[in-house]
């Protein structure tokens, strides 16, 4: 893992901070940009290998501190059952509005497969970062999750959470 990384994490003094590139910056990385013209969204978040891929670039161009996985916040609804598209932005292909809904989703257990891709991404893209590279993840919380799930989209509001 990266010390600056590191250090940062346990809240002790640097005279430099890490450094690492949002995922929503690859948008304008040129690497992202030629990856995007082969592969959707999707298939680069849930193909492991392009997962890795997309996530190595900005530390092969820039040499940044850390990684950050390639994913998206949404995909623990999918694997609880809810469609979910990306059209171009996020929307799933239905509500939770009742507790009818609620005990529709998948069990937790059965969702946990469904998952697997995110796994193997992680295990990919650590296996190829550098030892002096840290990888960073990340999730939905559980009100942002919520929101979308009785929202169905973000809908530039999500007031009907």
């Amino acid at each position: 893992m990266n010390e600056r990384f590191q250090n940062a994490l346990r809240g002790e003094p640097q005279k430099i901070p890490p450094v690492w590139m949002m995922r929503q910056a690859g948008r304008y990385h040129r690497h992202y940009q030629s990856l995007k013209e082969k592969y959707t969204f999707v298939q680069l978040c849930k193909q492991p290998e392009l997962a890795a891929e997309t996530a190595l670039g900005p530390i092969q161009d820039f040499d940044f501190d850390a990684a950050i996985l390639f994913s998206d916040i949404l995909f623990p609804l999918e694997a609880l059952g809810m469609g979910l598209e990306y059209s171009p932005g996020p929307v799933l292909d239905r509500r939770l509005e009742t507790e009818a809904d609620l005990q529709s989703l998948r069990p937790h257990a059965d969702a946990i497969g469904h998952m697997q891709f995110q796994l193997e991404a992680v295990r990919l893209t650590r296996a190829r970062l550098p030892n002096d590279k840290s990888l960073i993840g990340f999730i939905g919380g559980a009100w942002t999750l919520f929101t979308y799930a009785s929202a169905g989209d973000h809908g530039g509001h999500l007031i009907g959470a």
